[in-house]
């Protein structure tokens, strides 16, 4: 293994705070029944059962879970395993390095890890916790062109090492920022996932529904966008029993798009199908909880998860509710109803 440059923490010294919580859980549906997306096709040949995310390079689809797979782009081929020890790999993102060649990053969530592919087709580079004492669990990683940098997530409900980490590379070493100061339930807080908007990284808060946008990760400035839930934390749930327990969030069409882990385990006998979809307009509709419920558009008993955004059309990876259903996961491709249909 190759040295790594010491971790630098990177102290929060400017935060910019905006909280427009409600209080109360009203259920509110800004459009129900007429929705200008569409399902067009879904994808079932897939290998694993349990999808988690997709992700597309400019030859390669991508599919993490349960079973790291991958497939030539925009074909039928079938898909292919990857060689690497990577169950429960949550997530994976790419870019061109200087010499044209492809490099992956992936984050091994189940065993703590943080994954470097330079062929997804062999065995990656692995750093582990002695190499970075905090990584616990990551879950969600993407690259930013406007600064060059790799970030991943690393804040579990289970775990006090809340951070959000970025890089270029393995070998100049890793930024960290500490979350705690952040969240507004510090002690509750559970991050599932990033997404990246016009340059801006925001950190999807799963355990009580709240976004944050990172302003500036050198100084920790931010944007909360904050709403009220009938409980202070949750992994999963039902929109009755916990409010939201976001997974993802996408910024596609002129909506925001959202998932939710709620789950008959975990629903204590409510309804656990409806608004596990969402979108709004605004985050003046978010913070006064003005959803669209976009649930009848998957199937019932199925858990949404990561959202991706190619070539104008949204993608869903979902798998199935616990002891539920038999069907096994798929992906969902989405577009606006006045859209042509292409890969």
């Amino acid at each position: 293994m190759m040295t790594l440059n010491k971790l630098k923490g990177i102290s929060i010294a400017v935060v910019l705070f905006v909280c427009l919580a409600c209080n109360t859980q009203t259920k509110q549906n800004i459009a129900s029944g007429n929705t200008s997306l569409k399902l067009v096709k879904t994808i079932d040949d897939l290998p694993l059962t349990m999808p988690l995310s997709i992700t597309f390079t400019d030859s390669l689809e991508i599919v993490t879970g349960d079973i790291f797979s991958y497939r030539k782009l925009n074909s039928d081929e079938e898909w292919q395993i990857s060689p690497a020890d990577s169950t429960g790999t949550h997530a994976i993102a790419w870019k061109k390095d200087e010499a044209g060649k492809s490099i992956y990053y992936a984050v091994g969530t189940n065993k703590h890890q943080l994954l470097k592919f330079s062929s997804i087709a062999e065995k990656p580079e692995v750093i582990g916790q002695e190499t970075i004492p905090e990584l616990f669990r990551p879950h969600d990683i993407l690259y930013n062109s406007a600064d060059d940098y790799f970030y991943f997530i690393n804040s579990d409900y289970t775990s006090d090492n809340k951070f959000l980490f970025r890089f270029k590379s393995f070998e100049t070493g890793f930024e960290k920022l500490d979350l705690s100061s952040l969240f507004y339930r510090k002690e509750y807080a559970y991050a599932r996932a990033l997404s990246l908007v016009d340059g801006k990284i925001y950190i999807v808060v799963s355990s009580y529904g709240e976004v944050i946008r990172l302003n500036d990760f050198s100084n920790g400035a931010f944007t909360s966008y904050r709403r009220s839930a009938s409980r202070e934390s949750a992994c999963a749930g039902s929109y009755t029993t916990t409010g939201l327990v976001l997974n993802d969030l996408e910024y596609y069409n002129g909506y925001w798009y959202a998932t939710n882990y709620f789950s008959s385990a975990y629903a204590e006998g409510t309804n656990y199908n409806e608004y596990r979809f969402i979108r709004w307009k605004s985050w003046d509709d978010f913070t006064n909880n003005r959803f669209e419920d976009l649930s009848d558009l998957i199937d019932n008993n199925m858990v949404p998860y990561f959202l991706t955004i190619k070539n104008d059309c949204l993608y869903l990876a979902a798998f199935t509710d616990e002891g539920v259903s038999e069907k096994e996961g798929r992906v969902y491709v989405f577009q606006q109803k006045d859209k042509v249909w292409y890969n």
